[in-house]
Order: C-alpha cells, then structure tokens, then sequence
C-alpha cells in the first residue's frame, strides 16, 4: 500500500514541475533570430578597359603620331639615320638632325632644327665617288593638330608642313644649294586599349636645288606609310611599319621609280621625359626605268636605320 501511494507522489511531482516548466517556458519572452546582412552585391565589371593615355608619337619608327607638345611646352630631340647600299658599289650616307619643338597653342606647334651629314660613297653607278662629312642646313616644320584623340573622338589627325635649306645632296652628298618643301597627313589611334597602336602617314615632297658647276633641277615624291606598335611592358613597345615611296623628274613629272620599305620598329620610354626610339627598314621590292629584278637600287636605298632620343620640358 505504502508502494503505491509513493508512486502517486512521484508521479503528481513530476507532473506539478512539467506544468511550471511549460508555463514559464511561455511566459519567457521569444528572442528574434539575428538578421544577417546582405553582402553587397560586387561592382558591376566595365565593359570596355580605358586607354591609360601612353604616348606613341615616336613608337611607329619612320612614320610620326599626329599628338603636338601642348601649349608652352618644349619639346627637343636628336635624331640619327643611315642609308645602306645601292645597286653596285658601297654606300652609306648619315644625317644627324637635331630639333626643338614648341607648342603655341595645345594643337599648334612650331619645329626649328639643324643637319649635319656624312657621305662615303665608292663605285655607285651615277654618283661621283665622295667622303665628306659636315653642316648640311635648317628647317622649319609647323604642325596642326586637327584631331586630338581622346579629346575629338578615338583617332588624332594632324597636318605637318616642313621647308628646308641644304648645302648637300641628299643622296650624292655633293656640295651646292638645295631647297625643299613638303606636306604631311599623320593620323595615329588605339587598337586595343593599352596594348595595340596603329599610325598611318601620306605627303608628297618638292625640291629644287643644283650641285655647285650644274644647271638647276626639281624633282619630287609622294609616300605612304602603316605601322603597328605593341606594348608589351608599360613603358616600351615593338611594332612593324611598311612605307612606300615614288619619285619622280620635276613635278610629278616622268616617274624614277617606286620601292617598297618593310622593317621593325621599337619605342621605350626611359622616364617621364625621356625617351629613345628605332626602326630598321629594307626594301622588299622596287621597280623604275631603269630597274632590273625586284628591287630599284637605283633610285632609292637597300636599307635604312633610325635612332631617335626625345626630351620633354
């Protein structure tokens, strides 16, 4: 008997506790559950990548970006080139230029520069054998910048006219008196941002000028010109260029000839305001009057060599 009624006991405690343990259990208040923040959502990836802005005006070898110095600034700049071979015989002519530009306006400038050249010339066929070496003449090159890039649209295009004085042939290196002029388009524009440059020349040339004991003579030339220019550090790039040229007798008169140049092209931009530039060019092929195979070494170069240090002010 005493079993049971202790089992009863047991059982109405156990009871008793569940019954307050339910009651506090709702009077407790209920905690919300923590609110995680949404993570924002990651930036949306631009479409296009934005041209840092390098500049590849002296990147494209022999051919020229149509970009000006900017008003005030001076610009300033040594240049060697060489010509190489020649149908029979040995050839090698050098002219050092050296030129300093300044920027009137932000698409205006002004070009001044001074020549020096050196000639050996041995066996040429139609050139008196010579070695001379010396100061050669001046220049004047004004240049217009119609379209600035990344200013006027995607492409710069600018217009550069250039008259000259020269004590010497270009090609025989003879003394006398010799004037030229020339208009050139330039037009340069980005590829792909960053990394793929492109630049495209044409202008033609008039001269007029005779060797000391000749009779006066006018000849002229119109050329043509492509490069692309890869930047692969960010401070230099390698390229190639093609150039084509025609010359002619007097005014577009009888045509002398028309060659092709193809060759590499190189640009490093040592510092913030110095820079060094080169490109090697070969004819690949020639024809003229007076021609025989692919080549015209009669009127024009087998190879020719550039160098160019640039300075900004």
């Amino acid at each position: 008997m005493a079993g049971f009624l202790l089992a009863g006991l047991t059982a109405a405690v156990l009871s008793l506790g569940a019954s307050e343990a339910q009651a506090a259990s709702a009077k407790a208040p209920v905690k919300p559950a923590p609110v995680v923040a949404a993570k924002p959502a990651p930036a949306a990836v631009e479409a296009e990548v934005e041209d840092d802005g390098f500049e590849v005006e002296d990147a494209f070898g022999f051919s020229q970006g149509a970009a000006t110095a900017g008003e005030g600034k001076w610009e300033a700049s040594s240049t060697l080139t060489g010509a190489f071979g020649r149908s029979k015989g040995s050839y090698r002519a050098f002219q050092t230029e050296s030129e300093a530009e300044y920027g009137i306006t932000d698409r205006i400038q002004m070009g001044f520069a001074a020549f020096t050249d050196a000639h050996r010339v041995r066996n040429v066929p139609q050139l008196d054998n010579l070695s001379s070496f010396g100061f050669d003449g001046l220049s004047v090159s004004p240049k217009i910048a119609i379209l600035q890039k990344d200013i006027d649209g995607p492409v710069g295009f600018a217009v550069e006219g250039e008259l000259e004085w020269r004590r010497h042939d270009e090609a025989s290196g003879q003394s006398g008196r010799f004037y030229q002029g020339g208009l050139t388009a330039l037009s340069d524009w980005v590829v792909m941002p960053n990394t793929l440059y492109a630049a495209a020349n044409a202008g033609f040339e008039l001269g007029r000028g005779r060797e000391n004991g000749e009779a006066w003579e006018t000849e002229s030339s119109v050329f043509a010109s492509g490069a692309l220019s890869w930047r692969f550090t960010k401070r230099a790039t390698i390229g190639a260029e093609a150039r084509l040229e025609s010359a002619f007798e007097d005014v577009f008169g009888k045509r002398e000839g028309t060659a092709l140049f193809l060759g590499p092209t190189f640009f490093w931009k040592i510092s913030g305001k110095v820079s060094v530039a080169a490109a090697w060019s070969t004819q690949v092929w020639g024809n003229g009057p007076d021609s025989h195979g692919r080549l015209n070494l009669d009127a024009f170069d087998r190879h020719r060599g550039m160098l160019k240090i640039g300075l900004e002010f």
